[in-house]
């Protein structure tokens, strides 16, 4: 992202909310990275995406979603 784009984003936090929100209807990121591009934490994210209207996947999240948190499980 550049500098710019993210200035931007600062400065209008209903714009983040948006491209989050967006993003997550389409499919293209989890819950959870969704709401943290929105800025938000993940209960008022999901209270956003009912209001809007916009229903909760509940699948089983894939290795890359949850990222590094399996090998760091299997590590313990």
């Amino acid at each position: 992202m550049t500098d710019a784009f993210r200035v931007f984003l600062e400065n209008k936090p209903e714009k983040k909310t948006l491209i989050g929100t967006e993003l997550y209807r389409r499919g293209q990121v989890s819950l959870m990275r969704a709401s943290e591009i929105a800025g938000m934490d993940f209960e008022s994210f999901k209270e956003v995406l009912t209001d809007r209207g916009i229903g909760i996947r509940t699948a089983t999240p894939t290795k890359e979603e949850l990222g590094g948190e399996i090998e760091y499980l299997g590590m313990l």
